[in-house]
């Protein structure tokens, strides 16, 4: 399913459950799965929340290919 930031510039799909495309002035990050789901697991109530690990992906990445308009 193709997805669109609200600027309507940039956009993006999986083809698999591996590998995905996007077209536009994106900087694409990934999470650290470990981190990120344990944040959601200790999600507060209230107040500032756990942090998680986050890199960006590099323009040169086999699996996340930046497509031309």
């Amino acid at each position: 399913m193709k997805k669109k930031c609200s600027c309507e510039e940039t956009s993006g799909a999986y083809t698999d459950k591996s590998n995905a495309w996007y077209k536009g002035p994106a900087t694409p990050l990934a999470f650290l799965n470990d981190t990120f789901f344990e944040a959601i697991d200790k999600q507060p109530q209230n107040g500032e929340g756990k942090r998680f690990e986050a890199f960006i992906i590099s323009k040169k990445c086999s699996t996340f290919k930046k497509e031309s308009k």
